[in-house]
């Protein structure tokens, strides 16, 4: 008799709590530069500088333009 079993799964394992979304792009060579300047000197890495400069943009224009929310 043949018993059947479910296959390995292949890849990462998934984090704990969901996933979050991946969002990739590219920036000009000075913006990049700047970036990195910022990140250096508030003690982020680029990927939560990049988060913190986002919120922070986000949270401002939903102050001057609640409408577009």
């Amino acid at each position: 008799m043949l018993v059947s079993r479910k296959p390995a799964k292949m890849g990462r394992p998934r984090k704990p709590g969901g996933r979050d979304v991946l969002i990739a792009g590219r920036l000009p060579v000075p913006i990049a530069m700047a970036l990195d300047l910022y990140a250096d000197r508030t003690g982020l890495t680029r990927s939560q500088a990049v988060r913190r400069l986002i919120e922070s943009g986000l949270r401002a224009t939903l102050r001057r333009r609640p409408e577009l929310f």
